[in-house]
């Protein structure tokens, strides 16, 4: 058994005494120990807990969306070209989905809480020292640190709410969480155009990495009264899997953000033909770990109960979307339609708080509809919906659309996308046991990453190939929509076929 550090001995929790301070939303129905596998030192999340958790996943998504407004600002700054642009913003998303898996199982065996600490301190420093870079690529490497520096800390947040939550008060929980999330990538634009509108002391583009600095110094505060938590397995670390899976994301991600802008060398197409290669000899590994009865780093016999390996193909899908709708919005508001990156920003901001209120409402919804799949079936409709009015607004405009006919729009579908995401946490963690619930934040956080970095590659390109085929810009984000709608398809049959499985999910088998 690997000893525990100091901060993380298990012990019996202690029953809470009747004046202890708690906060309702995170308060479990039940010791935190009862989590199968789970190890805590205390039964409740104090209020600064909460707030650190909330916080480190705001930022950790706010990181990548403030960077879309701020990149023209960036370029000029810094002399980049489109190339290294499209490494400011790739590089930190393939750190982040390369390392996240890892980072969570070292957390289920070295303690969630010294995760958080450590990636949230690493996070403060690196964004502090990325606010000062002179050059492009200094930034470049600052930026795929940083992903290494939140990926510690990113799957212990939703591990600590799995092994420290049940029932009502962890949906509840998962609501708040997914609302961080949902606006620190909405958001993310708004508060980047306005801090490049305000430009304090002259600092431009770098007060963005400048905020995340502070928001990590203010969930460091809160992180320390975390209960300490571990998981229950130990063993070898599963070096090989870590090796092949880490090659498998690299060589999707990197070509997919790089080949766009370099004319697509040969070397992009050799590295996007190996990555499914490498993919299934990452679960030949997994399987011979599995039957060796070692620990391997994402179980089979997780990914082999429906509501984690159809969750994570949603989320796959949903995110991609997601972020390209997001990215092609900042790049048509400030190319096609003028507007300065504030203007841009604040132009979501409805957006924003739709979704905000959308995630809140998950737990009515789920009431009201009579499971997960249902309610998130609801949402990618009424997503389905919005983007194709979007696109028909786009369409039928000859020049800049009304902003009286798009934020409506926007509204409904900020509040369907936050009907999906919230619903899908709360699926992929009912899948996986709490043993290993560093693995739930660790698959979740990378298809989300991956996603995300794909999304802005691949639909990207689509709006550059249907530029380059004589449309608008304007035009070619509406086809460019489309895809997306295509997309959400695939999330409405996948979350169908999921319907009745999801109220009530099998705890898979680890060995």
């Amino acid at each position: 058994m690997t000893p525990h550090a100091p901060g993380d001995l298990a012990c019996p929790p202690p029953t809470p005494a009747p004046h202890a301070t708690t906060v309702p939303s995170a308060a479990p129905s039940q010791p935190a120990s009862a989590a199968p596998g789970g190890r805590t030192d205390g039964v409740r999340l104090r209020p600064w807990g909460v707030v650190a958790l909330l916080i480190g996943m705001f930022s950790s998504t706010y990181v990548f969306s403030s960077m879309n407004v701020a990149l023209p600002d960036i370029g000029a700054d810094l002399g980049a070209d489109a190339g290294q642009l499209k490494l400011v913003m790739g590089a930190y998303a393939t750190a982040l989905a390369v390392c996240v898996v890892p980072a969570g199982r070292l957390g289920d065996r070295h303690g969630r809480r010294r995760l958080i600490i450590a990636g949230l301190t690493a996070t403060l420093v690196l964004a502090v020292v990325a606010g000062l870079a002179t050059d492009a690529w200094t930034l470049v490497v600052l930026r795929t640190l940083l992903g290494v520096s939140v990926a510690l800390y990113l799957p212990q947040l939703l591990s600590v709410i799995q092994v420290c939550t049940t029932g009502p008060a962890r949906a509840r929980l998962v609501s708040a969480y997914a609302a961080a999330g949902g606006l620190g990538t909405a958001a993310g634009q708004v508060i980047g155009g306005a801090l490049l509108r305000a430009d304090l002391f002259g600092a431009g583009w770098r007060s963005l990495l400048w905020l995340l600095a502070l928001l990590a110094a203010v969930a460091l505060t809160g992180a320390i009264t975390l209960p300490g938590s571990r998981g229950a397995d130990s063993g070898r670390g599963d070096g090989a899997g870590v090796s092949v899976l880490a090659l498998a994301i690299a060589s999707l991600l990197v070509p997919a953000s790089l080949g766009p802008t370099s004319g697509w060398p040969l070397w992009t197409i050799l590295a996007l033909v190996a990555a499914p290669l490498l993919l299934v000899g990452f679960w030949q590994v997994e399987r011979r770990i599995e039957r060796a009865r070692g620990l391997p780093l994402v179980p089979p016999a997780v990914l082999r109960e429906p509501a984690v390996c159809k969750g994570l193909a949603v989320a796959g899908l949903f995110f991609a979307g997601f972020s390209a709708f997001m990215y092609e919005y900042a790049l048509v508001s400030q190319g096609a339609w003028h507007e300065t990156a504030w203007a841009s920003g604040l132009s979501l901001l409805p957006f924003s708080l739709a979704f905000v209120v959308g995630s809140l409402a998950v737990g009515r919804g789920r009431d009201a509809l009579g499971s997960n799949a249902r309610v998130m079936m609801a949402g990618t409709l009424a997503q389905i919906a919005a983007l194709g009015a979007v696109a028909a607004i786009l369409t039928l405009s000859p020049h800049e659309p009304s902003g009286w006919l798009l934020q409506p729009v926007l509204l409904v579908l900020g509040w369907a996308q936050a009907w999906v995401y919230g619903p899908l946490l709360g699926t992929v963690m009912d899948g996986v046991p709490a043993r290993v619930a560093g693995l739930t934040g660790g698959l979740f956080s990378m298809a989300q990453q991956t996603a995300l970095g794909l999304g802005v590659a691949l639909y990207g390109a689509v709006l550059t190939g249907l530029q380059s085929a004589g449309a608008t810009q304007q035009t070619a984000m509406a086809g460019s929509i489309a895809l997306n709608v295509v997309s959400a398809l695939g999330v409405l049959a996948l979350v169908r076929s999921l319907d009745g499985g999801l109220r009530a999910p099998r705890r898979p088998r680890v060995q």
